[in-house]
């Protein structure tokens, strides 16, 4: 003779449905469960380290455009005095 199935109350029964481990993994044996949890967990600090790595990257790259926009600011400004300076003695020269 077969054995009842065992009921589950309701809350088991609601936590069962909402439980992220797939039905797969469910049926896979406890240690199988906890090496793909640890591989998961590996590849989380993997993505972690590679988006905070990014994001120093990222920082650093703002840093260059910043001071590289500071430096063409220069270089006009440089630039300007310069057209000016020439303009000037142009201007001197033909006087003459």
């Amino acid at each position: 003779m077969l054995n009842a199935p065992k009921t589950l109350c309701r809350a088991q029964s609601d936590e069962h449905l909402r439980s992220p481990i797939t039905e797969e993994n469910r049926k896979a044996p406890l240690s199988a469960r906890e090496s793909t949890n640890e591989q998961e967990a590996t590849e989380l600090a993997r993505c972690q380290q590679n988006l905070e790595r990014a994001y120093q990257e990222k920082r650093a790259l703002e840093m260059l455009v910043q001071q590289l926009r500071k430096q063409l600011l220069h270089e006009r400004q440089s630039h300007e005095n310069t057209r000016r300076e020439l303009e000037r003695l142009r201007i001197q020269l033909d006087k003459r």
